[in-house]
């Protein structure tokens, strides 16, 4: 009888040292992909949180807060947008308050233009009553001045030229006329074209 045989332990060592080093393959592995993980997601997250610090600072309205992204992948480009779009926020902001400030000008413009014109018709309003009251006053005065004129004429012409009243009557139809003039200029235009101007002679 022949027997043949073999060792059981060095299969087994071997299969441990196998394990092993499977294992420490496995854990290098893990390790590594962390690392390019970790390096990775702060890569990403860095230039992400710089946005929202922008975000929030444009939020405030400072628009000249921009975002330093070197790299040349979605993520600088997103950051390079963002930029772009500040800069358009900021000019768009100074053409606005430009154009309130013009505006604003303007209104006072025509807030101080509305009140001389509103002066001016006070004014037109005033001298027009002064013009109504002087044609009032005008009328009534005339009305006496035309009785005494019409008599003082009528003894006039009834009174010899050699007679002492003849003279007198004479002085009191010239000064009712003249009265008459004056009354008569008193209620026309002048006095409403320039209110100070006397209504005498």
């Amino acid at each position: 009888m022949l027997y043949v045989g073999t060792l059981e332990r060095p299969h087994v060592d071997s299969l441990w040292r196998h394990l092993w080093v499977l294992l420490g393959i496995t854990l290098l592995g893990v390790a590594v992909q962390s690392v390019v993980a970790i390096v990775v997601a702060q890569r990403i997250s860095r230039p992400v949180r710089a946005m929202a610090k922008a975000a929030q600072k444009v939020g405030q309205g400072d628009y000249t807060f921009k975002i330093e992204v070197p790299s040349g992948d979605e993520i600088g480009y997103l950051a390079e947008r963002f930029n772009r779009m500040t800069s358009e926020l900021a000019r768009t902001e100074g053409e606005l308050r430009e154009w309130g400030e013009k505006l604003e000008r303007k209104v006072e413009q025509r807030t101080a233009e509305i009140k001389a014109i509103q002066v001016q018709m006070l004014q037109a309003e005033k001298l027009a009553a002064i013009g109504k009251l002087a044609a009032g006053v005008a009328h009534e005065i005339n009305n006496p001045l035309t009785g005494v004129l019409t008599n003082a004429s009528l003894m006039l012409s009834d009174t010899p030229k050699d007679d002492p009243q003849h003279q007198d009557l004479q002085t009191i139809v010239d000064e009712t006329m003249r009265c008459r003039k004056i009354v008569k200029g008193c209620s026309s235009s002048p006095a409403r074209r320039n209110p100070t101007r006397s209504c005498s002679t």
